[in-house]
């Protein structure tokens, strides 16, 4: 009897010996890592979005911590499936490059440049790669997403514990303006589909783990799930139905692309 006791505690061990090497952080919140990503040394990962006219997906990236002339910006042209980079382009005039999102009726690349000019975007041709224009808003936001379905951009910020979202149409007219309350104060990212709304928050000071939060079409906040603070979401696109999402993985120093499963 013994025996079987003991082989029984020994068959329960290993298997939680497998689950503790085995198991990832962020799969806690849903996340599939799809990819890891090898960035030039010195850059932290920012914005992120897919190209439907050219089928890639772009990965922006930033020496950290600059702003202005000092700072230089990339945005990699990874290949679907395998996220294998085929180009980099160099900037030195978007900012911080918070969120990148891809406007297909302009076959436009919009960067909220963030940092020091946080009323300010960029327009990118995704062909050439180069900064058509730069133009202010009246609100500050840190990032921005255009929803294909409604045709429409929308910019957001967190400020003491609320967003603040801002919906304009294809001529930047404002349409609506309106507030979700959240646990977190700090954000990153956004996503848009058909007026449902994704976005990331960083832990607050004291706790081990960051936000991933859906605000539905209705407005309210439906999802809220906990990421853990070594995974640092940073944007995200939906692709064919599928949400996809770029992050800085602190604890592997290197960029990760994860697919969301909602559950």
């Amino acid at each position: 009897m013994n025996s079987i006791i003991k082989k029984f505690l020994c068959k329960v061990s290993f298997i939680f010996l497998l689950c503790a090497v085995f198991w990832h952080p962020a799969e806690a919140a849903s996340l599939r890592l799809e990819a890891s990503i090898p960035i030039p040394r010195g850059y932290v990962v920012q914005g992120f979005c897919y190209n439907s006219a050219s089928h890639r997906f772009l990965l922006a990236a930033k020496t950290p911590w600059d702003t202005g002339d000092r700072a230089t910006q990339i945005i990699m042209v990874l290949r679907p499936g395998s996220f294998a980079r085929e180009r980099t382009y160099q900037f030195h005039d978007l900012g911080h490059i918070n969120t990148l999102t891809y406007q297909p009726e302009e076959d436009a690349i919009y960067v909220a440049t963030g940092g020091a000019k946080w009323h300010e975007y960029a327009k990118v041709d995704a062909d050439s790669m180069k900064v058509l224009e730069k133009k202010v808003c009246p609100n500050s936001f840190y990032a921005m997403a255009y929803d294909v379905a409604r045709k429409e951009y929308v910019q957001c910020t967190l400020h003491k514990n609320t967003y603040v979202f801002t919906r304009y149409d294809q001529n930047m007219e404002l349409k609506k303006k309106f507030r979700v309350k959240t646990a977190y104060s700090i954000g990153n990212g956004l996503a848009a589909h058909d007026g449902e709304l994704l976005m990331f928050a960083l832990p607050p000071e004291g706790s081990e783990y960051g936000g991933l939060e859906i605000v539905g079409k209705d407005g309210a906040l439906a999802i809220s799930q906990k990421v853990p603070q070594e995974i640092e979401l940073e944007d995200a696109d939906y692709v064919d139905g599928k949400i996809y999402i770029a992050a800085n993985n602190w604890k592997e120093r290197n960029a990760a692309i994860y697919s969301y499963q909602k559950e």
